[in-house]
């Protein structure tokens, strides 16, 4: 392999980075089925483990939320529906053809 090659390879690992993704969801049910393009990005990382690491604060926060005993009835509904779409979450790479379609 040609060195200018390998830079070329080499450069685009660089540039790829990780979403942290959470599919759609209604009340507490997740629509992990639905098109990943269509889930919402709620975090990023320069590589898989960081995206990881910040999809298990997501899930260790919304946990804490949601049994926060100041939330009232609706509030409390909220934090479960967004404590199991954080659990469903993926890391998906930046260059994914699944994101655009």
């Amino acid at each position: 392999m040609s060195k200018r090659r390998f830079l070329e390879i080499f450069s685009g690992i660089l540039l790829c980075g990780w979403y942290l993704m959470e599919p759609p969801a209604s009340d507490i049910l997740t629509f992990t089925k639905t098109p990943i393009a269509q889930w919402s990005q709620v975090g990023s990382g320069d590589t898989a483990k960081e995206c990881e690491n910040q999809g298990e604060k997501n899930v260790e926060f919304n946990q804490r939320e949601e049994h926060s005993p100041r939330l009232s009835p609706g509030a409390k509904k909220l934090a479960t529906t967004e404590t199991v779409r954080s659990m469903d979450a993926l890391c998906i790479a930046s260059d994914d053809p699944r994101l655009k379609q």
